[in-house]
């Protein structure tokens, strides 16, 4: 029981977390730049659609923090939650995990770029200071990192709850939706990789 409480306060405390850093990403990092106006800095390269993935990890966090009070429901709360935002996800989480090495490469291009690598640090320590971080990739990397995430999170609960649970079953269903979709996100990324070769030759 208390493995099963620690496994859903983690999902939920991690998702507050990733949350709150996408806001600074984007309220913070990405206006102070926008301010700068640096034409030779391409933001949009670099942030790709954060905003939208901002937007749909806001409403799984809502429906997470609802679900809290929900006692015996809650599993199923949780497990529905993940099956209506699972095309959603797909969606925008596709789109930026697609646009990611781009990002990475323009990064490494303003790293030898002095001037721009000063206003990029500027950026950081005066946005962001409590974070340590260094490079703006320790922000982009995020959305990346997260979406590997949620098959885990949810194993884990599903780990952690008896298999004669009414909601076991469709817990397992939310874990497996997770899945699939970073399949689909890595099968997505392959065939871009594999057209964006074709059209460079």
């Amino acid at each position: 029981e208390l493995n099963h409480q620690m496994a859903m306060d983690e999902l939920i405390t991690t998702e507050a977390n990733y949350v709150h850093n996408l806001q600074l990403c984007i309220f913070d990092i990405h206006h102070h730049l926008q301010k700068k106006q640096l034409p030779e800095i391409d933001l949009e390269g670099l942030f790709s659609n954060i905003d939208d993935i901002l937007q749909v990890s806001k409403r799984l966090l809502k429906g997470l923090e609802a679900s809290v009070n929900q006692g015996q429901e809650q599993l199923f709360h949780i497990s529905t939650l993940f099956q209506e935002l699972k095309a959603e996800m797909e969606n925008v989480y596709k789109i930026y995990c697609g646009d990611y090495d781009q990002a990475l490469f323009l990064l490494d291009i303003y790293s030898k770029e002095p001037r721009l690598q000063k206003e990029i640090m500027e950026t950081l320590t005066t946005t962001v200071p409590h974070t340590g971080a260094t490079n703006l990739s320790f922000f982009l990397v995020m959305p990346v990192q997260r979406i590997t995430k949620y098959p885990l999170l949810l194993q884990k609960i599903v780990e952690n709850t008896s298999d004669t649970d009414s909601a076991y079953g469709a817990l397992q269903a939310a874990a497996t939706a997770m899945t699939d979709v970073n399949a689909n996100i890595n099968e997505y990324k392959r065939r871009k990789e594999i057209a964006d070769k074709y059209n460079k030759a």
